[in-house]
Order: structure tokens, then sequence, then C-alpha cells
């Protein structure tokens, strides 16, 4: 914006870049105002919802993404790479429909350490306790006895967890862990990952989900 001191003083827009008015007695010459997209369009409003969603789903899951992801990418933040699992592969639908957790892709942990293919969950709800069981396939590619197992809990009802980190080795073949009395009636998700001693990890497995007593 600027004052017009040529001769020729004028007002309103010309030709497709100026614009002239009067403004407490000096005239003004200022540049036209440039288009812009709208930024409220059905896609982006889209995008938000669902942007919204995701970072909601995460903050219930909670920090597990933290371990789970250490060691996958150390040029991506651990949170960056789980939000991307969730966004593209776990959550389907919509913002007028509402939106769906896939939980068999939900991937709490990434990377190339070798599971284990024969875990088992089974609760004890008097006890208010998860059973896992597992067959130790030590020695086969690079899983070793002293791995040990984490175990994530998420309560989809209340939308909260429970993380067990380091609970029992490969070797060990089983473990328990507990969990609130607060759950009764809530529905369950039981997520497992193997760890290294240097962090680095296995894909997660939803073993099972169930409804606590």
């Amino acid at each position: 914006m600027a004052k017009n001191n040529e001769l020729i003083k004028f007002h309103g827009q010309v030709g497709k870049t100026l614009v002239g008015y009067k403004l407490r007695g000096e005239h003004i010459i200022r540049s036209y105002g440039c288009s812009h997209h709208d930024a409220n369009t059905a896609a982006q409003q889209e995008v938000r919802a669902k942007f919204t969603f995701v970072t909601q789903l995460i903050h219930k899951i909670g920090g597990v993404y933290k371990t789970g992801y250490a060691t996958v990418d150390s040029s991506r933040s651990e949170r960056g790479m789980f939000f991307q699992n969730l966004y593209n592969d776990a959550v389907t639908g919509n913002m007028n429909d509402g939106y769906t957790v896939d939980y068999e892709k939900v991937k709490i942990a990434r990377g190339l350490l070798l599971p284990t293919y024969s875990m088992t969950c089974s609760v004890l709800g008097a006890q208010h306790k998860c059973s896992f069981t597992w067959t130790d396939n030590s020695g086969q590619g690079d899983a070793e006895a002293t791995d040990k197992i984490c175990i994530n809990l998420y309560n989809a009802t209340k939308g909260v967890s429970m993380l067990f980190e380091d609970v029992a080795t490969r070797e060990a073949e089983a473990c328990q862990v507990q969990y609130s009395t607060a759950w009764a009636g809530d529905t369950v998700y039981n997520y497992i990952f193997w760890k290294k001693a240097d962090g680095s990890c296995s894909d997660s497995q939803l073993v099972n989900f169930f409804v606590a007593e």
C-alpha cells in the first residue's frame, strides 16, 4: 500500500493488479488481493476430522510407540510412524458416518525381530489376569532365549491402556499380567511384541480380545 502522488488519481480496480481509493483525504493505491483456494472444502474437512480421530486414538493407546518404533527409522519420529500406520491402514470410515478401527491392523511395534507364532492368551476372570503361553523358538533366525515379551492391554471401552515391558523371556514360555478391576464389562485387546536388549523389536501381534470380568 502506498500514497498516490501521481497527477492522475483513480478509484477502484485498474487492470488485474491495482486498486485505488481515498482514505482520510489521501489517495491510496495497493495491489489487488490474490485469489486463494477455499480452505474449508469437504475434502479438507475430512482430512482434518480423520487427523483429529487418529490423534485422539494415539493418546488413548498411550506411549507404547516410543518403545515399539524406537529402532525402526532414525530419520522419522516414533509418533509419526505410528500415526501413519493408524491413518493409512487401521482407521476407516468418514466424518459423516463415523470412523472404525480395525484392531488387527494396529501395529504398536514394528521391526524385523522374529516373533513367536504359537501365542495364546486366556483370561483368569476371577483374578483379573491374562495368562500368555507360547513355544520357545529361540535359535530360529535372530530369535534368542533372552528376548523379552512386552504386552499392551488396550481397553477400547474406556480408551485407556496398560503397558507391561520386559515381562518374561522367550525361553520362559509363559507369563501373566493383571489388569484393573475397574475394567469389568469392558472390551480389551491384547497386543504383544518381542524386544531385544538393544531395543530392536518384532512386529506387534493382536493375540485376541475379551470382555473383562
